[in-house]
């Protein structure tokens, strides 16, 4: 059995998904969540040993899918990219799984799960519900479940994909965007 990874990386709650990469079936799921009385570090290192525990049973990992960097957030950025790179740095020096990784920008995340780059967590769960069976009250769970599924169709292991879906797919993998082509008004 092969797996797909997906985190979705916060201090209140990072939420982790082990998905099956040919059934889409969750074969696993987990909410880490830290003590704010904690300093960064420590948080930190919590959630890189939870993520290591969470993944020891895995033998097979096709892929990792991360939350990409929201530069457009300023509250806490520095922490949250302490956190984003710490986890990237734990995946590229300190897991044992030769695997890709791909990081879906949260916009992406959005547009896949709901067709809309400015849907509200509300609607991303209500939407991830719709789509694929998955049913959380959790925002961090259920965008992680939405990249998992991001990673099987990146890997072309969904189906029938909606257009916007294959949009986020092909942009994920480098291919640019056509752009629409506006015709010239003739003065008479």
């Amino acid at each position: 059995m092969s797996a797909i990874l997906s985190v979705d990386p916060s201090y209140t709650g990072t939420g982790l998904i082990l998905l099956d990469t040919d059934t889409g079936k969750v074969l696993n799921q987990q909410l880490i969540k830290t003590n704010e009385s904690l300093t960064v570090i420590q948080r930190v290192n919590q959630i890189i040993q939870e993520i290591k525990n969470f993944t020891a049973p895995v033998t097979v990992l096709d892929l990792r899918v991360i939350e990409g960097f929201s530069f457009g957030s300023a509250n806490k950025a520095h922490q949250m990219g302490y956190l984003g790179y710490r986890i990237r740095e734990y995946f590229d020096y300190e897991d044992e799984y030769d695997c890709l990784v791909i990081e879906p920008s949260p916009n992406q995340v959005k547009k896949f799960a709901t067709n809309k780059t400015t849907a509200g967590k509300e609607l991303i769960m209500k939407e991830v519900y719709k789509r694929w069976g998955f049913d959380t009250d959790n925002n961090n769970l259920s965008d992680a479940y939405a990249m998992a599924q991001i990673g099987r169709a990146y890997l072309g292991s969904m189906d029938k994909l909606t257009a916007f879906q294959q949009e986020v797919i092909d942009s994920l993998r480098g291919k640019k965007k056509a752009k629409k082509v506006r015709k010239k008004k003739v003065k008479p």
